[in-house]
């Protein structure tokens, strides 16, 4: 499954924050992150080093 296509099934899902994990720094985070939007058409958060999430 590509990032596009993740990110096109959470919003198909209705999710309200997308996540994404288990990144290669080597393909670039920022064309994770392009990707993950174009599909997701909401926010994208990138799950990296330091990164804190809440649930509320």
């Amino acid at each position: 499954m590509s990032v596009f296509d993740a990110g096109e099934l959470a919003r198909r899902a209705g999710v309200r924050d997308f996540i994404l994990t288990h990144m290669w720094a080597t393909a670039g985070f920022d064309r994770y992150q392009a990707a993950a939007t174009a599909g997701f058409g909401g926010r994208v958060t990138l799950a990296t080093p330091g990164v804190e999430l809440s649930t509320m």
